[in-house]
């Protein structure tokens, strides 16, 4: 599972930017899929990481509704970000789906939040697995 996620991530991320400075390297983590665990610390997470990510459990927006909002952020301490994408599996569907999140993160950017809808007609979005994806260098 884990190779064809990185195969599948690795397909829909851009390609590396290419411009001066430092060579651009590729990077993807799990997003910690739960409510903010304390708030005082970067993206509400309880203990500090070089990158970090968390997406608050997606909802359904309403009882009829076929779509869901994720909403979350995602932070990394003095990396710079291009491209930076969310790989979402819902439970019960055998596909993924990815959602771009930012083009540039400066890296004196404390944290990056982001919010979208998503339709999905099959599946539970709340019990799903997600992965943050991007291009990285240190400035």
């Amino acid at each position: 599972m884990l190779l064809g996620l990185t195969f599948a991530v690795s397909a829909c991320a851009a390609p590396a930017p290419r411009d001066a400075g430092p060579a651009w390297e590729y990077v993807s983590a799990p997003f910690l899929v739960a409510a903010a665990e304390d708030a005082s610390m970067p993206c509400g997470l309880a203990r500090d990481y070089k990158i970090g990510a968390r997406l608050d459990p997606p909802r359904r927006v309403s009882e009829n509704s076929s779509d869901w909002r994720f909403s979350g952020c995602f932070y990394s301490h003095g990396l710079e970000i291009r491209d930076a994408v969310i790989v979402v599996l819902p439970e019960g569907r055998p596909d993924l789906f990815v959602m771009p999140l930012a083009d540039h993160v400066a890296p004196t950017e404390r944290e990056t939040r982001f919010s979208f809808l998503r339709s999905l007609v099959d599946g539970d979005a709340s019990r799903a697995r997600a992965y943050l994806a991007f291009h990285w260098r240190t400035p």
